[in-house]
């Protein structure tokens, strides 16, 4: 096979990135939505590791395996609320109420990091996660023609492989030299900043 035949698919792959790029980069809510979804699943996965430790490093197994099913219970619970959620709400009015539970609910952890504590917690925040994706398909939907849909998605997946595998990588470094409960302050820092950095448009608070 001709060398330029084998690199063709490669080439086309790197195109599509290139040109949804492009299109995110042209669209202000699509723009902010890519940056608000890599920041916080960086936040997302961090959290989950930080939390498993939390609880393992008291023995606490199976306080630990409860804390996960509460978390897939708020998810379905968040599944089965965003269809109607979603629909009434932009992209950036449900990331921001995302991130706001998330910043709330890892510094209540942090703060008070007992099962009866964050149990709750981690069901508000997870149930709070599909609404804003959903709300980001209709948009999408609505507003991005057909032809450029493979092209975003090409963007949304290339900036979540990115991000997503750095959150186990960065809890464990934190947690090497620091303990849960300070990594939950920081994560909650980092979900603040994130939020406001990508869903408050600054012009309008600044009444420009």
């Amino acid at each position: 096979m001709p060398e330029e035949d084998r690199t063709a698919p490669g080439r086309a792959r790197r195109d599509e990135v290139l040109a949804g790029f492009h299109v995110v980069r042209s669209d202000t809510v699509l723009l902010r939505s890519i940056v608000f979804l890599s920041g916080m699943g960086f936040v997302l996965t961090a959290s989950f590791f930080t939390v498993m430790e939390l609880f393992n490093s008291r023995g606490s197994t199976l306080q630990a395996g409860v804390v996960i099913a509460i978390q897939g219970a708020g998810l379905l619970a968040g599944s089965a609320i965003a269809p109607v959620l979603g629909d009434r709400l932009r992209p950036l009015t449900a990331f921001a109420i995302q991130g706001a539970l998330w910043t709330l609910g890892l510094a209540v952890i942090a703060w008070s990091p007992t099962l009866l504590v964050t149990g709750p917690a981690l069901a508000g925040m997870w149930a709070a996660v599909p609404t804003g994706r959903v709300s980001l398909q209709s948009y999408i939907a609505d507003e991005v023609p057909i032809g450029l849909r493979g092209r975003l998605h090409s963007v949304r997946f290339v900036t979540s492989a990115l991000t997503t595998p750095l959150g186990p990588l960065a809890a464990g470094a934190v947690l090497s030299s620091w303990s849960s409960s300070t990594g939950l302050w920081g994560l909650a820092a980092l979900s603040l900043i994130v939020t406001a950095s990508s869903t408050v448009d600054r012009r309008q608070a600044t009444g420009r």
